[in-house]
């Protein structure tokens, strides 16, 4: 009971941003209060079980590499403070993994864990959708971002703004979608539809770009699986046939809209997507600017990096500044994790960290293949959908991206968790 209420306390609290914080230079969250608590209880098993975790997981001991390239830079960095900080919050999440692995190898947290899911991302699709509606009468709740101020708000829940929170709901919106008719006691076929339509509209009314970009072409692709069903002649039951209109019917609103809105209001939204010949793409062009200036920082510490809480003082560098305190530090970030990764941790850090990335996905999909486990799946597309939206303007140390790190390492591994399982490993 303990373990199930900190795990729902977990993902409840995992995207809480500008609530229920506290700024000492970094950002304390109150989610890290259960996930302390989750890790002191996890740590018995670690210690019991430590050789058999470490041959289970051991994808996991690659992320030691950039940690140990991390907190080495840090020793002499001129960010010592953040430098330092980056390394142990990164050391923090790892702990967090092995531990959130341990406790579902010796724990059965089906019910749990599938519950906390639906509960987090429809409690925060809603938070979404009453932030638009409240917006129409010029009252904020936890707004940060207005298309029209005082009528018409952009959707965020309690995130930084309102990519981060598409960021969040997409991989959530994705894994109901995979979960629907799969026959699940936990899920069932209405909390499924219900989370589905909740987190989309959340999505849709949050005006990310790049979360729409993202939605669209899981449209689309959801749409020609079932089409491709369909030529194969493969029995669609009804749940399938459902989501097989409802993708039509998106799609078919999604192309009347952006051929009959004005071009003013398509101009605006396309802007910094880079796919539009639209004025003022400044978006676009900082992005490709911040790459390009990070990129220049692979070139010249590409071998050993140079600590990724230290990156922004060599950015600042070839803008021509110096950093003095940490918010200055803040202004002077790349916009895609991939490259921070390589220019933060090195090659060798960076494929280690990548590395580790794609061992998950990989079997994450060999698992789907296998049909060993219906989560395998969902989780396969819905940790590709989170990478790719992390690679625009996000920090790759967002706790909601590790919570669901541990979760699909958890079930790449161990895929088919029963209560034999459970109370074997226990013993």
């Amino acid at each position: 009971m303990v373990i199930a209420a900190l795990l729902f306390g977990i993902f409840m609290l995992q995207s809480l941003d500008i609530v229920w914080t506290v700024d000492i230079g970094f950002t304390l969250r109150a989610v890290l209060i259960p996930m302390l608590l989750f890790m002191l209880l996890a740590l018995p098993w670690i210690l019991a079980q430590f050789g058999d975790l470490r041959r289970r997981y051991w994808p996991l001991l690659l992320l030691f590499v950039p940690l140990l390239i991390d907190f080495t830079h840090a020793i002499d960095a001129p960010l010592f403070i953040r430098s330092l900080g980056y390394s142990i919050w990164f050391l923090f999440f790892i702990c967090f993994i092995a531990s959130f692995c341990a406790i579902r190898d010796n724990f059965q947290l089906d019910a749990p864990l599938k519950l906390a899911l639906w509960y987090s991302a429809v409690f925060m699709g809603l938070v979404g959708i009453m932030q638009i509606v409240l917006g129409f009468f010029d009252i904020s709740f936890f707004n940060v971002q207005w298309w029209i101020t005082g009528k018409l708000a952009r959707a965020n829940g309690f995130t930084y703004e309102p990519s981060y929170y598409s960021t969040y709901l997409v991989p959530y919106w994705i894994l109901f979608y995979y979960m629907i008719g799969k026959d699940d006691k936990i899920l069932t076929p209405p909390m499924l539809w219900t989370g589905y339509i909740i987190v989309g509209i959340a999505l849709v009314l949050c005006s990310s770009r790049m979360g729409w970009l993202i939605l669209g072409l899981a449209l689309v692709f959801q749409l020609s699986e079932l089409l491709l069903s369909l030529i194969k002649r493969t029995p669609l039951d009804i749940h399938r046939r459902v989501l097989l209109w409802s993708s039509v019917a998106a799609a078919s609103v999604a192309y009347l809209a952006l051929n009959f809105l004005p071009k003013s209001i398509t101009s605006l939204l396309f802007r910094g997507l880079s796919i539009s010949a639209t004025p003022g793409n400044s978006s676009a062009g900082d992005r490709f600017s911040d790459f390009k200036e990070v990129f220049e920082v692979v070139q010249s510490h590409w071998i050993t990096g140079t600590g990724f809480g230290n990156l922004p003082h060599y950015i600042a560098q070839i803008r021509g500044s110096e950093i003095t305190n940490l918010a200055e530090a803040e202004s002077n970030q790349g916009s895609n994790i991939t490259t921070e990764i390589i220019a933060g941790y090195g090659l060798l850090g960076g494929l280690a960290y990548l590395g580790f990335y794609v061992l998950v996905i990989w079997q994450l999909w060999s698992n789907s293949r296998r049909g060993s486990h219906p989560l395998s799946r969902a989780l396969f597309w819905s940790l590709i959908s989170m990478l790719v939206l992390l690679q625009f303007n996000q920090n790759p140390y967002r706790i909601y991206f590790w919570v669901f790190t541990a979760l699909s390492l958890s079930v790449a591994v161990r895929p088919d968790q029963t209560c034999e399982v459970v109370n074997s490993n226990a013993k």
